[in-house]
């Protein structure tokens, strides 16, 4: 497999775990955001198929997004060993942190969310208990 010497860091990089990684990262972001769809089991009212469709595209678009996010961030990490100045090696490495830290506003939209739900079920269960 190719390896490489990371310029700053002065370590061996093995590129085939790095192309593998990329489109894994993508991939595996954009699945548990997509189960994470449950957020409104209502469809709309129309009958129309493009209302649907909106809707669903609308649900899966922030898993679009930070599987992205993840992904490129990824991408900027096997980019390391083939920058040729410190300049550009920082430059991919402030990329790849920014498109990283978007995965932690998500995580604290999830947590409340489950938080939520966690209440409207003791709420539901509270009231099923009580008859």
């Amino acid at each position: 497999t190719p390896v490489l010497i990371d310029p700053v860091l002065k370590t061996r990089v093995h590129l085939l775990r790095w192309c593998e990684w990329t489109p894994l990262a993508f991939v595996m972001t954009f699945l548990t955001e997509g189960c994470a769809t449950h957020q409104s089991t209502h469809t709309p009212s129309s009958s129309s198929p493009s209302p649907k469709r909106k809707y669903k595209m609308a649900l899966l678009t922030p898993a679009y997004l930070h599987a992205s996010c993840q992904g490129l961030s990824t991408l900027c990490g096997l980019m390391f060993p083939l920058c040729t100045s410190k300049l550009s090696w920082w430059m991919f490495m402030l990329i790849s942190c920014a498109l990283y830290v978007v995965i932690f506003p998500r995580c604290y939209y999830q947590y409340q969310h489950f938080q939520t739900i966690q209440h409207q079920l003791k709420l539901h269960d509270d009231n099923d208990g009580s008859n």
